[in-house]
């Protein structure tokens, strides 16, 4: 989809179309979830069971996908040589799943301390503006890949998923880990309708990243509140070492 098509069918967009209480929360696991799914992975889904609210979770995996959306078969060809990564097809899997039935996003390292914020739906776009950045950051803090949320229909998910089929159509190495980050900033950069989306969304978790960095710190109540305090979610990872013994703040999310 070309940037002018995609302003143009942005302007039809209703605005009164809004993120709802009762769509899904997609969380995607390649493998599905089994015993040997890392621990972290498994208490996020489960943290995410806790505070869904009227939400249905879907957990995704490569036996279901077909369940919801249809992807060209040259995506799966890529992906079984390994051309396509499996985080570069999860990108073309959000993008396809928001637009086509809305609902909110969830990497499978995004651990949750508390229900939804109301300001999740007032809104027809949502995502993580934690404002966070570093020069090589395409996004600029301004978005999260990790953390997506949209009405149903909304054609700027279109516009990502047909970049990003389209590109892997005809390329067999990506340009950058984060090319959906690439195909954002291009609307951002180029559409006033999508740049005005992005920019409406309030700034919030702006410590997102914050349990991560101090999980093999001590565990004290008081210090896990505070880690709380600036928001409900909290981007974890499973690829580094973590210190499980029992006084670590890793420990105390791995049994809460």
């Amino acid at each position: 989809m070309k940037i002018d098509i995609l302003e143009s069918q942005m302007k039809q967009l209703k605005k009164e179309s809004k993120i709802l209480k009762q769509s899904y929360i997609w969380i995607f696991w390649w493998q599905g979830v089994s015993e040997d799914t890392p621990d972290i992975v498994k208490q996020v889904i489960k943290s995410v069971e806790k505070y869904k609210g009227n939400h249905e979770i879907v957990i995704l995996n490569k036996e279901n996908i077909s369940k919801y959306i249809q992807i060209p078969q040259f995506t799966y060809e890529k992906l079984k040589s390994g051309i396509i990564s499996i985080p570069h097809f999860a990108d073309i899997i959000r993008t396809k799943l928001l637009y086509e039935y809305g609902g909110i996003w969830m990497d499978a390292t995004l651990y949750m301390t508390d229900t939804f914020s109301n300001d999740i739906y007032n809104n027809y776009f949502y995502t993580i503006n934690h404002t966070q950045r570093a020069d090589y950051h395409v996004c600029k803090g301004k978005w999260s890949t990790f953390f997506l949320a949209s009405a149903k229909g909304n054609p700027f998910f279109l516009y990502l998923t047909d970049m990003q089929l389209k590109y892997w159509k005809y390329e067999n190495k990506a340009i950058c880990y984060l090319i959906i980050d690439c195909f954002i900033a291009l609307a951002y950069e180029n559409n006033e309708i999508v740049k005005n989306m992005i920019d409406s969304v309030p700034i919030n978790h702006v410590n997102v990243f914050e349990m991560q960095k101090e999980s093999n710190s001590l565990y004290t109540r008081e210090k896990y509140v505070n880690l709380c305090k600036n928001g409900y979610l909290h981007k974890l990872t499973y690829k580094r070492k973590n210190d499980n013994s029992e006084k670590t703040i890793y420990n105390y999310i791995l049994n809460n």
